[in-house]
């Protein structure tokens, strides 16, 4: 719920240009690192090697192996916690058949996630689209964009903003060599970085920034708070 966090703590308006160049930014880093890696056909590891050296390369992965782990934890915990309060289901043991079945997928690599990408992105445009403009449907265009925050008090600087937008996927996007190596073509590698960054990313804080200001809540976590997940 970044979108949410940030037109709490910004306004809508001021939120918004945080999101869009803060995705901007991300788009020309994590490209960058892309067309490294499609050029050079080398993941991550390979390429921190030649930067850090044969040893130093050992920290830079591990951190990132790390950071992307609890990344993972969080993920099937929020799998998990859906099923559960959807169905009425046991939460660790959605969870459990969550975390199988994202590792299943990794033995298929990356043609695997490229059939889930065919299903999974159009699901989540639509619906994120739709549960946005839903939640506008009884407000103005310019009542949400002038939604002032929380109480009408900014608590966020532009600063803060833009670090809060950047820090939520730039870890992950460091790693993208490990898939844009395979690009046919830099241009291909440069399409794909868009597609995340700002397409998808900025589509997903939108739609939570929007229902915010839409509805006015006043709480940083206002769609659902679950015990055993983290609130992002």
């Amino acid at each position: 719920m970044t979108g949410s966090l940030l037109v709490l703590g910004m306004g809508f308006s001021r939120a918004l240009t945080a999101m869009i160049i803060g995705n901007l930014f991300m788009f020309a880093y994590v490209g960058l690192l892309g067309l490294i890696g499609t050029k050079r056909g080398m993941n991550f590891a390979l390429i921190a090697s030649i930067v850090f050296g044969k040893k130093g390369y050992v920290f830079a992965s591990g951190l990132l192996s790390t950071l992307l782990l609890g990344w993972y934890a969080v993920q099937t915990g929020i799998t998990g916690a859906l099923v559960s309060s959807t169905y009425g289901l046991n939460y660790i043991a959605m969870t459990v058949i969550a975390g199988l079945l994202y590792i299943g997928i990794t033995f298929i690599g990356v043609r695997g996630l490229h059939y889930i990408g065919l299903i999974s992105v159009p699901l989540f445009v639509i619906l994120g689209l739709g549960v946005a403009f839903d939640a506008a449907s009884t407000h103005s265009a310019s009542a949400i964009f002038d939604y002032a925050g929380n109480n009408g008090i900014a608590t966020m600087s532009m600063g803060v903003g833009l670090t809060v937008v950047i820090a939520l996927f730039i870890d992950a996007g460091n790693g993208d060599r490990d898939f844009n190596r395979w690009a046919g073509t830099p241009t291909a590698s440069l399409v794909s970085t868009f597609s995340a960054f700002p397409f998808a990313n900025l589509i997903a804080m939108l739609v939570g920034g929007v229902m915010t200001a839409a509805l006015a809540v006043p709480n940083a976590n206002p769609f659902g708070a679950d015990k055993h997940c983290l609130a992002i």
